[in-house]
């Protein structure tokens, strides 16, 4: 995909996000890497389902603003991940219903999550959204292998090798923590 490419992409994914209830107007975040030293990534303080291609920011693996609007206040966190995860190509960070207030025992990891995507869940504790030590946590999990890290109470972040994947990997750990939820309420799952 070129830039116009990406850029249409990331503004039809939020406006999805926001149609699920998986991001509010303003909370939630998506970035994309363009070279292997420039990122695009979602404003902040802009309302997330109504942005334009044009709205989005870009910047430089040390941060430097390059065009655009102010980027989001979790462009540590994405640029922490980008340095240490070299076939993530694109994260998406998601504000779940269930998942950030959930342990991880709640995973119900149906065939097609488990064996096509292979994901490799981790938690953080609560951190200060935007902070370093948020994106130290985050970027250290990671660096372990980890490609969805769940913040507790606070939001579900995942990253691929493209954005349909980063996407996919944020969506179904959400998803899987709600039917998980469910399942063990209902009393259908015991061992949960």
């Amino acid at each position: 995909m070129d830039e116009n490419e990406i850029r249409e992409a990331i503004v039809e994914t939020l406006k999805n996000l926001y149609l699920k209830g998986m991001i509010t107007p303003t909370a939630g975040n998506i970035s994309v890497r363009l070279t292997n030293d420039r990122i695009i990534i979602t404003p902040s303080g802009y309302l997330k389902f109504n942005l334009k291609p044009n709205d989005l920011s870009v910047v430089d693996i040390n941060a430097n603003h390059i065009s655009g609007p102010k980027p989001s206040s979790e462009i540590k966190m994405h640029l922490a991940i980008y340095r240490v995860c070299k076939e993530c190509n694109a994260i998406v960070h998601i504000h779940g219903l269930l998942a950030p207030f959930l342990d991880l025992s709640y995973l119900v990891n149906d065939t097609e999550f488990q064996y096509v995507l292979n994901p490799k869940h981790c938690m953080v504790d609560v951190i200060k959204p935007g902070s370093e030590e948020l994106a130290k946590a985050v970027s250290e999990k990671f660096a372990e292998g980890c490609n969805v890290v769940i913040m507790r109470n606070h939001g579900i972040i995942a990253g691929g090798r493209s954005l349909e994947i980063a996407l996919e990997l944020a969506e179904s750990t959400e998803v899987s923590m709600r039917r998980g939820f469910m399942l063990k309420k209902g009393g259908i799952l015991t061992n949960l």
